[in-house]
């Protein structure tokens, strides 16, 4: 039996949830409402939320999340209190699947907090909501409504403003349950929506982070989606091609919606690889190539779309960068023979600047400067007998490449520049007595590198304000057209 105050808060709440059903879909009244609640109301619902009593609690969270639901009116105000009485509320209730979708749901909107003028984000983090949310989202994988709430809370504390790294570790639990929703058998809408969760956890740049999402064997799911993705791209394409294009029909309209979702989603695993492998200790690195990441990067470099080609770039940089053992990973994978043939097309393009908008030809400048940084790295990081051959079958286009790299950057990327003329300046070091083939002639180094510019290049770095930039020039200068010249004569 209820006792007379449990019938009284019962019918008091029953009106006010009356009253928003009415107001459903006007927000102005909402809005209105929700400046006039205060402080004790809202400790008051929440403190009743823990009376043992379901209708009275469904009836709480329903006015709960609806009034923590604005767009012009001001967040409600939820002290640790508040806070405290929720997670008392979910921890008692976990058993019951649609109390615990209500709080979880009342959860996602009270984190929606783009000012971050309140702290209850902050104060669900203290206690340990997230690890609550790995307890409980297993038995309710098949509940939709469910996990779809508690993806966007997790969405919404992974775009917290942490106040220090330590406090970042509090998102690791997140990264299960974000695996469990990295199905391709999802509408393409929530798919991109979560894997584009996973890409903005991996912007903190947490150690623990990325080898949870290692251990988890995220990277594995990741490019199997890609696959199903440009996939699903190709079908599409035929299935429009086949037929006579109506530009109004609605299902023609999806189809292409698709497409740009399904070509997003795949711009994003490549970033998510590209970040995994960016750790200076290789572990990582070595942990996707031992899963095969050289021969998917064969299947991305096919693609025609330059920011793909880019980012694939990325991740074949941070492998460059990496030991002797995998380089030889990408050699023996043709991976970067399969990057080489993309590089002279992007080359080429180049020497096209007027016949593109602004915004590709930045994407392929971009895109070639990850290049240099590969064809640098690679020639740095390897062994001779690697390297040398590999320049030879490749037509000695990579040599193009990194002294077009020294003519369209400038001292602003030192790094890059500082990396192309210690990768050249090695290759005369290792090579400096065989003939460089271009087309029907046959140079020697120096022929070759006097050729394409080199000289006039090195003029240009030597004025350079960079000491070690200039460094290397005069070093590349006085062993090609002192030294070799001299014995090429």
């Amino acid at each position: 039996m209820n006792s007379p105050e449990i019938k009284f808060n019962l019918y008091c709440i029953y009106i006010i949830k009356k009253f928003i059903l009415i107001n459903d879909s006007n927000k102005e009244v909402l809005n209105l409402i929700n400046n006039q609640i205060d402080y004790k109301f809202l400790l008051t619902m929440t403190y009743l939320l823990n009376k043992n009593n379901k209708k009275l609690s469904y009836d709480i969270l329903y006015i709960l999340i609806n009034l923590s639901y604005v767009d012009n009116g001001e967040q409600l105000f939820f002290d640790e209190q508040i806070i405290l009485n929720i997670a008392t509320f979910l921890g008692n209730n976990k058993n019951d699947p649609v109390l615990l979708n209500s709080g979880v749901w009342l959860i996602k909107n009270v984190t929606f907090d783009k000012s971050q003028i309140n702290k209850a984000t902050e104060y669900f983090l203290h206690y340990k909501i997230i690890n609550f949310f790995e307890e409980i989202y297993e038995r309710n994988l098949l509940n939709n409504n469910f996990m779809s709430n508690l993806m966007t809370c997790l969405w919404n504390f992974i775009n917290y403003k942490f106040k220090n790294s330590k406090d970042i570790l509090n998102l690791l639990p997140c990264i299960k349950i974000i695996k469990t929703q990295l199905r391709p058998n999802l509408p393409p809408e929530s798919l991109n929506k979560y894997i584009y969760t996973l890409f903005t956890l991996t912007l903190y740049k947490s150690l623990d982070l990325y080898y949870e999402i290692c251990n988890c064997k995220i990277h594995k799911e990741l490019m199997n989606i890609y696959y199903f993705c440009i996939e699903n791209i190709d079908n599409i394409n035929n299935q429009i091609n086949g037929s006579k294009i109506n530009y109004e029909d609605e299902i023609y309209k999806k189809n292409m919606k698709n497409i740009e979702i399904y070509k997003n989603i795949c711009l994003m695993i490549l970033k998510v690889l590209g970040k995994l492998m960016s750790l200076e200790d290789g572990i990582l690195t070595q942990t996707l190539i031992d899963s095969g990441i050289a021969k998917f990067l064969n299947v991305v470099l096919q693609s025609h779309d330059i920011r793909v080609i880019k980012n694939a770039s990325f991740c074949i940089s941070n492998i460059c960068a990496g030991t002797c053992g995998q380089i030889s990973n990408l050699y023996d994978n043709n991976t970067l023979f399969e990057l080489t043939k993309v590089s002279k097309n992007i080359y080429d393009a180049l020497e096209y600047k007027g016949q593109f908008k602004n915004d590709y030809f930045n994407e392929l400048k971009d895109t070639f400067r990850e290049i240099n940084f590969v064809f640098s790295l690679t020639i740095i990081n390897s062994i001779y007998q690697k390297v040398v051959p590999f320049i030879r079958y490749s037509n000695y286009i990579i040599l193009l490449i990194l002294l077009k790299g020294l003519e369209i950057f400038d001292e602003r990327n030192e790094d890059l520049l500082e990396l192309i003329l210690e990768s050249i300046n090695k290759l005369i070091l290792f090579d400096q007595t065989d003939k460089y083939n271009d087309m029907n002639d046959n140079l020697s180094l120096v022929q070759f590198l006097e050729k394409y510019g080199l000289k006039e290049i090195l003029e240009k770095i030597k004025s350079y304000k960079s000491k070690l930039l200039v460094g290397l020039a005069d070093k590349i200068y006085d062993s090609v057209f002192c030294d070799l010249g001299s014995k090429s004569k």
